[in-house]
C-alpha cells in the first residue's frame, strides 16, 4: 500500500508549525542581546553568561540558546571558544559587507531551500534535456568563466542565476522554473567569493548533465550548494 502524498505535505507543514515557535523565541533572544550589545550593557570581549543563566534568565530551553549563539556567530557580533565561552565580537561598522543578522539568516535558509529544490532538477535535467538545451547550459557557464578571467565579479550573480535557471529549465517540469524565477532577487549575492572555485563546481553539475548521469548531477548539486552555503557563512563571519 503506496503512502497517501497529501498526508505527507500535512505532516510537513505540522513539523514546521511545531518548529516556527521554537525558531520565534531564538530569534528573539538575540534581539534581546543585541540589545544589551548596542546600549553598552556588554562590550566588546565581554564573556556571555553561561548557557545555563541564560536560560533561566530568558526563561527559554537550551535548544533555544544554542540556535540564538549560532545565529549570532554567523552574524559575526560573538564568538565562541570551545571550553572557554562566548564572546562579544567588535563592531565591524555599517560598511557593505556588514551582514545583519535577519539578512544572514535568510540568506542560509534559501540556500537550504535551493539544496532541497536543485538536487532533483539536476537529477532530472541529466535525464530529460536536449542537445539544444546543453548547448544553451554551456554557453552559460563559458559566460561565467568569461566574467572570472576579466574579473567583474558584480557580473556574476545574473550569469549564475541563468545557469541555474538553464538547468532547471531542462529537467521538464515548468513548476521548477517558476520556483527558481520566484526565487530570483532572494539568491545570495556572489561579492568577494572565489569564482574560479565555484564555476569548477559548476563544471562538475554540468559535465554529469552531458553524460546523461542523474546520481553524479545530484550528487555534484548537492556538493556545490552546499559548499556555497559554508562560504557564504564564513565571508559573513569576517
Amino acid at each position: 500500500m503506496q503512502d497517501d502524498p497529501s498526508s505527507t505535505v500535512t505532516s510537513s507543514v505540522e513539523s514546521h508549525r511545531e518548529h516556527k515557535p521554537q525558531r520565534n523565541l531564538a530569534q528573539k533572544l538575540v534581539q534581546e542581546i543585541l540589545h544589551k550589545i548596542d546600549n553598552k550593557e556588554w562590550s566588546p570581549g565581554d564573556k556571555l553568561p553561561k548557557e545555563a543563566d541564560i536560560m533561566q534568565t530568558h526563561g527559554v530551553s537550551r535548544t533555544v540558546v544554542r540556535e540564538a549563539l549560532q545565529r549570532l556567530q554567523a552574524s559575526g557580533h560573538v564568538e565562541t571558544k570551545h571550553g572557554i565561552g562566548t564572546f562579544i565580537l567588535q563592531s565591524k561598522g555599517q560598511g557593505p559587507m556588514d551582514l545583519s543578522f535577519d539578512y544572514v539568516n535568510d540568506a542560509v535558509e534559501i540556500l537550504e531551500l535551493r539544496i532541497g529544490l536543485e538536487v532533483e532538477i539536476a537529477g532530472l535535467a541529466a535525464l530529460r534535456r536536449s542537445d539544444e538545451q546543453l548547448v544553451e547550459i554551456r554557453k552559460a557557464l563559458d559566460a561565467l568563466r568569461a566574467i572570472d578571467r576579466n574579473g567583474h565579479v558584480s557580473d556574476a550573480g545574473l550569469a549564475d542565476f541563468n545557469f541555474h535557471l538553464l538547468i532547471a529549465k531542462s529537467a521538464g517540469n515548468h513548476y521548477f522554473v517558476d520556483i527558481m524565477k520566484h526565487m530570483e532577487n532572494s539568491l545570495v549575492p556572489r561579492k568577494r567569493i572565489d569564482v574560479a572555485h565555484v564555476n569548477h563546481e559548476h563544471e562538475e553539475v554540468y559535465a554529469a548533465i552531458e553524460r546523461g548521469d542523474s546520481y553524479a548531477a545530484r550528487a555534484a548539486m548537492r556538493l556545490h550548494l552546499t559548499n556555497s552555503r559554508e562560504r557564504f557563512l564564513k565571508l559573513a563571519r569576517k
